[in-house]
């Protein structure tokens, strides 16, 4: 049992990892579409059977069995449609080139956004302590140790809010 739910999790996983890269790129071309008038047939996330679709504003949105892949399926951009006055081809160049680079910028702010959400999470519970020293490094050479509480020249830090708004000095001299 534990062995299928393990595989379990990991196609759980994959599939979840093609659905952060795969939606929000290709939310990002249909997006720009969208803002410049293109018309936009069909806006699939996944490959093969429609697990779920619907229609709106002449847009079909479906989502498909197999997370490996997306599309944005734009009027003008068949062979027998190209003359579509709302369709791709019609729009100028400029405006076909941010069509395209809108599904690479989408996948870039999410890289931004799950970056800074991760580093977030990384708060030092314990500030001033030193958390690792490389060997041979300056600070090795100069007796900093890791796990070892921080000051700078006898004083120690002072974590309090008053400190961090500038009420109060953030060191204080220790005393005896």
């Amino acid at each position: 049992m534990s062995a299928l739910l393990n595989w379990l999790l990991i196609a759980v996983g994959i599939g979840g990892m093609f659905l952060i890269l795969i939606a929000p790129h290709e939310g990002g071309h249909f997006l720009v579409a969208k803002i410049f008038k293109v018309r936009v047939i069909e806006f699939s996330i996944g490959a093969g059977t429609k697990l779920w679709s619907m229609t709106r504003n002449g847009t079909l949105y479906a989502i498909r069995m197999l997370p490996i892949l997306g599309y944005v399926r734009m009027g003008g951009m068949e062979a027998d449609d190209l003359d579509d006055r709302n369709g791709f081809h019609s729009r100028p160049a400029w405006q076909r080139i941010v069509i395209l680079v809108g599904g690479p910028a989408a996948n870039f702010l999410v890289a931004a956004l799950l970056i800074t959400g991760f580093g977030l999470t990384q708060l030092n519970t314990d500030p001033g302590k030193i958390l690792s020293v490389s060997p041979g490094a300056p600070a090795a050479a100069a007796g900093f140790q890791s796990g070892v509480g921080g000051g700078v020249g006898g004083y120690t830090t002072t974590p309090t809010p008053e400190a961090m708004f500038g009420e109060t000095p953030p060191l204080t001299k220790p005393t005896g």
